[in-house]
């Protein structure tokens, strides 16, 4: 409850507040059976409101690792995932995990016989999605540090 009021006033769009919520109330009712869909429900609920993009991002990449890991829902994932990107959350660990996602998410489709053409298609967003990053980075959209980690980063995602 307290939790609850504070959303709602004063702290209202706390990625960090809104976490906490969530796993709470997946704590708690884990002791009576279950709770990781009511957990999915909070953190949907609190990415859809969430006003700042960096709070977004968080939230929405632990609502998709939810969904993935936990709930077996990774097409619900993925378009959470690419649901924030489109949302301009455009951050280093955003792109990291998105991109790798979608290889995760092509690979479960062609174990179940959508073929070798869905993981290709992947490959080759998540390689577009790197490159518009970096392409952005000439732009001073990245700091040199950032320019350095997202490269780090399309290149563990191409190997």
């Amino acid at each position: 409850e307290i939790l609850d009021e504070a959303l709602r006033s004063h702290s209202s769009g706390s990625a960090e507040l809104a976490l906490r919520r969530a796993m709470l109330e997946r704590r708690v009712a884990q002791r009576c059976g279950g709770g990781d869909a009511r957990c999915a429900e909070i953190l949907a609920q609190h990415v859809a409101q969430a006003q700042h993009l960096p709070s977004r991002a968080v939230l929405t990449r632990h609502y998709a690792r939810l969904c993935e890991d936990i709930l077996g829902r990774p097409q619900e994932a993925l378009e959470a995932m690419l649901a924030a990107w489109e949302a301009g959350c455009r951050d280093l660990h955003m792109l990291s995990e998105l991109s790798a996602m979608l290889v995760r998410v092509a690979s479960k489709s062609r174990d179940t016989g959508s073929g070798e053409a869905e993981v290709q298609a992947a490959l080759e967003k998540g390689i577009s999605l790197f490159e518009e990053v970096l392409a952005s980075a000439g732009v001073s959209a990245l700091s040199p540090s950032q320019a350095r980690a997202a490269w780090a980063a399309y290149v563990d995602f191409l190997l």
